[in-house]
């Protein structure tokens, strides 16, 4: 997986501007190619269509992330002693655990915030 330092709100480097840290607005957009597309209605509903399939399942995607939350609790607490990354490196275990599951309701959280924006605005295009 590569890349995503641009997805889910994780981009520290915007410069002053709302662009992918933010759960609202189309990104992509800004790119005079891609906006072209969406002048194409079949495109545009193709783009609704694909959403929706995935807006309809996005509960998949938030278990995946718990599931994994969980399964990774005792190997975190390693990676954060090798890198410090979640916490300081002399943290216990378990203030670790708690920060890494923390983080992972922030980025359901964080999902589900974007993909009620892009529900909402891709349902009026």
């Amino acid at each position: 997986i590569w890349d995503f330092d641009l997805a889910y709100g994780n981009y520290p480097h915007d410069h002053g501007k709302k662009v992918a840290n933010s759960t609202d607005g189309f990104y992509i957009k800004n790119i005079p190619w891609y906006n072209r597309l969406f002048q194409d209605p079949y495109f545009v509903e193709m783009v609704k269509k694909r959403f929706n399939s995935y807006y309809n399942q996005r509960h998949i995607v938030y278990d995946h992330i718990k599931e994994n939350c969980t399964l990774l609790q005792q190997r975190i607490a390693l990676e954060n002693k090798l890198w410090g990354q979640l916490c300081l490196k002399s943290s216990k275990d378990n203030n670790v655990q708690e920060q890494h599951r923390k983080e992972a309701e922030k980025l359901i959280a964080w999902i589900e915030a974007r993909m009620t924006w892009l529900k909402k605005n891709i349902d009026e295009l």
